[in-house]
């Protein structure tokens, strides 16, 4: 887990539960887009103490260092994108890299490297 940039396709099947959990440091923030989302309200997620549902084409942005839980009582799949981000107090490529495993910190410099990769060390974002 290097703490952002992880694209994921969750796909929960109908009358199924994915059981509480955390992510071991708060060095991200998830954000879930809902792609494919039973109406009626029976897919949920706890963050802490917060209930929220999902709905289509809109997002659900929450630090996954907090215990959550999902449940889809309805009879059709959900379907959400997960992007992990950086939390947004690591603003620097130096303050990332200083929360990395040691051997992640060359993968991370040959990602600055790539056409998508915004520098983020002058602007402060």
């Amino acid at each position: 887990d290097s703490g952002g940039g992880e694209v994921i396709l969750s796909r929960l099947a109908p009358r199924s539960a994915i059981r509480p959990h955390c992510a071991p440091t708060n060095l991200r923030l998830t954000c879930h887009l809902g792609l494919a989302v039973p109406p009626g309200g029976g897919c949920r997620i706890r963050v802490g103490a917060d209930w929220r549902t999902w709905a289509e084409g809109r997002c659900l942005l929450f630090d996954d260092s907090f215990e959550h839980e999902v449940w889809n009582d309805a009879d059709e799949e959900r379907l959400v994108l997960i992007v992990d981000v950086w939390h947004p107090d690591l603003k620097t490529d130096d303050q990332r890299k200083r929360h990395l495993e040691k051997e992640l910190h060359g993968a991370y410099d040959h990602l600055k490297t790539a056409r998508f990769w915004r520098d983020t060390t002058e602007s402060g974002h």
